[in-house]
């Protein structure tokens, strides 16, 4: 199938939803948010952006692949400045190798991962995942890999290793030639990419022995490369240490963003993000363990939730501000492509993504037509689009050829 699209103006306004972890009295480790990038070339250098701000005090883990046996990683950073160790790896088969990154405590707020490469390294595969719950000082525990060349539709493991805590993350990855198509039965899949890596994982309750295995795909006999890492939960917070909201002035402003606010309440500490309905709030300045300025971002005319966010958790004040309707001209983005030349296909199904090669996330669906139209384009946006058939037995086709859009400004 080959994309064509059209740009067109209109009147709209869009309110996007935002994933946030709510504080508890006792820690509780949940995935948070997933991103990941596949170039399809030689590069020394990769860039990957969560589509979401982060959590302040949660952890990143950063997998690294890529398809030769020479290459190595250099360092991994991203642009708010947290600090990257080495969880395991790297690990080298045949043409592959993989190594698992993580930084702990992170900082709140938007933020891109780099990875670079010592030289150009072939088709890297990065895939970086966000987790709340673990440990902020020491929260690496154990890891093991393994690698293998096996048949079709096998699943492989990547050996064994010992806890030494109750409630455990354990992260799995695996890279190969052929491609995964599903997590172990006790795993969540959280992603596997345009290439066919894998990153799953599980939350075990007690101290034990465990390995990650994932399943090859129909792709003939399969090099491959297989790890598991298991990261301990936090101590647990009290709720007098949360931050807590009691009033933001003033209390409505243009949906255009820029107004100054003044938040007040209490356990505000350096280093705290704000958030306006999911949105990152500009200018923040603590001024003191109850009181801080920020200024609000751009938003659809809503009435929103306002959230501090820090180590110790979440302090959100429900409908604390209200976006007034401003005019605001927005676009849209129209798709078409040509019908698949397999019989019995049932529909379409449409994927966007910010960053070239993926992650795609599903945006929609088609059913006896060959377009969509996308409205939750934000001007001056750069998007990634691809679809996919899917057939009368519920199988999909893989992704399209990649269509660019640059939405105009304003």
């Amino acid at each position: 199938m080959r994309l064509s699209m059209c740009l067109t103006c209109a009147v709209l306004l869009v309110t996007t939803g935002i994933f946030s972890a709510q504080a508890a009295s006792s820690t509780s480790i949940a995935f948070v948010q997933v991103a990941a990038a596949t170039p399809q070339s030689h590069v020394s250098s990769v860039k990957v952006s969560y589509s979401r701000p982060q959590n302040g005090g949660d952890l990143n883990i950063v997998v690294v692949g890529w398809n030769d046996a020479s290459a190595s990683v250099r360092s991994v950073s991203d642009s708010q400045g947290n600090t990257y160790q080495l969880g395991t790896g790297p690990l080298r088969g045949t043409a592959l190798t993989q190594s698992i990154y993580y930084a702990k405590n992170i900082k709140g707020g938007g933020n891109t991962v780099i990875v670079t490469f010592n030289q150009s390294a072939a088709f890297p595969d990065i895939r970086i995942l966000e987790y709340k719950g673990l440990s902020t000082t020491a929260p690496l525990d154990t890891s093991t890999g393994t690698h293998g060349r096996s048949g079709p539709n096998t699943a492989v493991s990547s050996g064994s290793a010992a806890t030494t805590s109750a409630n455990e993350l354990i992260i799995g990855a695996g890279i190969t030639n052929g491609g995964f198509i599903k997590a172990g039965s006790s795993f969540a899949s959280e992603v596997i990419t345009h290439d066919g890596s894998i990153a799953e994982n599980e939350i075990v309750p007690a101290k034990g022995t465990y390995a990650a295995i994932a399943s090859l795909g129909n792709w003939g006999t399969q090099n491959w490369v297989m790890q598991m890492v298991g990261f301990k939960a936090g101590l647990a917070t009290t709720e007098s240490a949360v931050p807590k909201i009691t009033s933001v002035l003033p209390t409505s402003g243009s949906s255009n963003g820029g107004t100054s606010v003044t938040i007040t309440g209490s356990n505000f500490t350096s280093g705290a993000t704000v958030t306006f309905g999911g949105m990152p709030g500009s200018n923040v300045k603590i001024l003191n363990s109850t009181s801080i300025t920020a200024t609000t971002p751009a938003h659809s005319a809503a009435v929103v939730n306002v959230a501090v966010t820090e180590s110790q958790g979440i302090g959100t004040l429900s409908n604390g501000f209200t976006y007034a309707q401003t005019s605001t001209i927005q676009h849209k983005v129209v798709l078409s492509w040509h019908a698949s030349s397999t019989a019995s296909i049932k529909n379409y199904k449409v994927y966007r993504s910010t960053v070239s090669g993926g992650y795609y996330g599903l945006i929609g669906s088609t059913a006896g037509t060959l377009s969509y139209t996308d409205q939750t384009v934000t001007s001056g946006a750069t998007y990634y689009y691809v679809t996919a058939a899917i057939n009368a037995q519920g199988l999909q086709s893989g992704y399209s050829n990649q269509i660019v859009v640059t939405v105009p400004s304003p």
